[in-house]
């Protein structure tokens, strides 16, 4: 049985969430998850992440989405962009697991979601406090289909 090989992930946006809780969280995984890419506007920040994980950079989400070697994105860019990118990169060929919120409205929600299902994609939404107790309560709520859909 052969030992399975970490995930590579591309992180879009570096500023301080896609730093500090992705590619923070990522980088202290390496037997789960390899960096082999990142995007962000700022040149000072893909220096840095080029410097730190020895990642292919590019200036937008766009470059990095196209790179063949990127199996999971994750989004960290500002939340206004979350849907579009997302999106992007489910269309793209990628799994996703994108920043909270996941989107403005319901519709966009669901759009993502259709666009995964129809690209044969994962997409996740992180939160880092889903672990906790109080969060894990509205999920078992939720679940239970009591307040419906």
């Amino acid at each position: 049985m052969s030992t399975p090989q970490p995930v590579r992930t591309g992180i879009a946006g570096l500023g301080r969430t896609g730093w500090h809780n992705h590619a923070g969280a990522i980088s202290r995984l390496p037997e789960l998850f390899t960096i082999v890419a990142a995007s962000d506007p700022m040149e000072e920040r893909r220096a840095e992440a080029r410097d730190r994980f020895r990642c292919a950079t590019y200036p937008d989400i766009h470059g990095m989405l196209d790179d063949p070697g990127v199996e999971l994105v994750v989004v960290g860019t500002p939340s206004h962009l979350h849907p579009q990118h997302a999106i992007s990169a489910l269309k793209a060929g990628k799994d996703v697991l994108v920043d909270k919120p996941m989107a403005s409205s319901t519709a966009e929600a669901d759009e993502m979601i259709r666009t995964a299902a129809a690209c044969g994609r994962k997409l996740a939404v992180f939160h880092n406090f889903t672990l906790t107790g109080h969060c894990q309560k509205v999920f078992s709520i939720v679940r239970s289909g009591i307040l419906g859909r």
